[in-house]
């Protein structure tokens, strides 16, 4: 199976009553599937397809989450270092994030994942810079 990762970005949104605005990063993830798609119904193709976007916007979420800075001054990933529980919570907060798939016109998937950044400070129990 092959799958490719086009990162959509980071982007902060704010209500015009809010006193801070709240920062999103989108994934997205694509699967093309290596099997024959005359040996598989539309819904084999789908479901394969679903699964590798989600296995891979999860990583990519992750990846990003330990990217992220603490207050301290180092990333996630060495802060994990530190505490062999953060990691757990790293795959804790990708299965919390609101996520949305999308069907492409040749069952490939989009997969996005959602997730505020003081949610996920939260879920880590830590604070970012």
């Amino acid at each position: 199976y092959r799958s490719q990762t086009d990162l959509g970005g980071v982007f902060v949104t704010k209500a015009a009553s809010a006193s801070q605005g709240v920062e999103i990063t989108i994934v997205y993830a694509s699967h093309v599937n290596d099997a024959p798609p005359a040996l598989l119904s539309e819904t084999q193709r789908r479901a394969t397809s679903r699964e590798a976007a989600m296995a891979k916007a999860r990583f990519e979420f992750s990846s990003a989450v330990r990217a992220l800075v603490l207050k301290s001054g180092i990333t996630v990933e060495e802060a994990e270092r530190l505490d062999p529980n953060l990691e757990d919570r790293v795959r804790q907060a990708s299965s919390s994030a609101h996520t949305m798939t999308e069907f492409t016109s040749d069952d490939g998937c989009v997969v996005r994942m959602l997730l505020s950044k003081r949610k996920l400070a939260e879920d880590l129990g830590v604070r970012f810079k």
